[in-house]
């Protein structure tokens, strides 16, 4: 990636490259650029320029009130020009211990809109905004929790949430009698995964595709997304499906940044990922 010299000409290009690799190491951020893509390009341009030409000492307090770097403050005020608060940044926290807090649980509190605690062994998520949910322990799933899109071990995710798995995994146990994905994202959730490991997955029919493409039961036997995804620092593997056997993604854009995606399968399309009227930024 080109610096860009304070003062030097300004180049839009490579403003936009600085905050993509800034985003890259904060799944929020990511996460952002991932939900509002192009409607972003402008205001973000606007903002960096204008801090380019502030004093140093001005635009040194604020990159440090907020954590970031040039790009990712000037993405903060494109959003907050827009009206969007970057809520992934200051999101509630939910702990999956492994013990009494399990990850079924953390979903159902971050998806609740009432009181965000509709599980008392977890920590309420936020009724209004984003969740961040933090496993410290692996998590392996032995039934389906539902069968809205054909069965998923997890809750499917309706609000905005980040999973932070710090390296630990979630599978289906190789011992459950049914077959089901792994998780699954609904039309109005946000999903960011950011340094976690899914595995084990089953979706469909693995033999043989139907006629016509894949219908969403098919679609993604470690995650089905039909909302926001954004895939950081992730690995995908071991799972299964008629068409995308890692990843499948129905009318939707979503990111996959610093990841593995391999050792899927399917019967029919994208042993790895599979996109219908959907876009990728790989």
């Amino acid at each position: 990636m080109r610096a860009i010299t304070p003062g030097g000409p300004f180049e839009p290009e490579a403003a936009w490259k600085e905050l993509a690799a800034e985003a890259r190491a904060k799944p929020w951020l990511l996460a952002m650029l991932n939900r509002y893509g192009s409607r972003l390009y402008a205001p973000f341009l606007a903002n960096y320029r204008r801090l380019r030409g502030q004093p140093a000492h001005s635009t040194r307090r604020l990159k440090r009130r907020l954590g970031l770097g040039l790009a990712g403050a000037a993405l903060v005020l494109a959003l907050a020009g827009m009206g969007i608060g970057p809520r992934q940044a200051f999101a509630n926290s939910i702990t999956v211990d492994g013990a009494t807090c399990d990850l079924i649980e953390a979903i159902a509190n971050a998806n609740d809109t009432a009181t965000g605690q509709p599980k008392t062994d977890c920590a309420a998520g936020d009724p209004t905004g984003a969740d961040t949910i933090v496993l410290n322990a692996d998590v392996t799933l032995t039934a389906p929790d539902n069968d809205t899109y054909g069965y998923t071990g997890l809750p499917v995710i309706t609000s905005e949430i980040t999973l932070s798995g710090q390296g630990h995994t979630t599978s289906r146990s190789a011992g459950a009698q049914l077959p089901f994905r792994v998780m699954a994202v609904g039309s109005g959730g946000a999903l960011t995964l950011e340094s976690a490991t899914v595995s084990g997955g089953i979706a469909g029919n693995i033999v043989s595709s139907q006629a016509g493409g894949p219908s969403p039961a098919e679609e993604g036997g470690g995650i089905l997304t039909l909302g926001d995804l954004a895939v950081a620092n992730s690995t995908i593997s071991g799972n299964s499906a008629t068409a995308g056997g890692g990843l499948g993604a129905y009318g939707v854009s979503m990111s996959v940044s610093n990841s593995l995606i391999s050792g899927n399968t399917a019967g029919g399309y994208g042993g790895g990922m599979f996109t219908f009227y959907s876009s990728a930024i790989l």
